[in-house]
């Protein structure tokens, strides 16, 4: 009788261990390796996630001068020039 009550108590002991303590191998089982990439430090492997845009500056003849944007990602103009005292 003694030993059937400390069997019975060890199986609900073993089976609540069993439920309250996450399983390491489940935790793992979905989850695939990579390679490692190898990143050159080469300027053609670098994308820029934005575009380059700054102001270009000109002098005219009578010495005013003028401002406009210009995108160097794109290589275009943006709005018109803009005079600057």
């Amino acid at each position: 009788m003694k030993k059937s009550k400390l069997i019975v108590s060890c199986l609900a002991a073993l089976t609540l261990a069993c439920t309250v303590v996450p399983c390491s191998t489940h935790v793992y089982a979905n989850t695939t390796t990579q390679k490692p990439t190898v990143i050159s430090n080469s300027e053609e492997s670098i994308m820029p996630l934005s575009d380059d845009i700054r102001y270009v500056y000109k002098i005219t003849e009578d010495g005013k001068k003028y401002k406009r944007l210009y995108n160097y990602s794109k290589g275009m103009w943006i709005g018109d020039w803009i005079r600057v005292n």
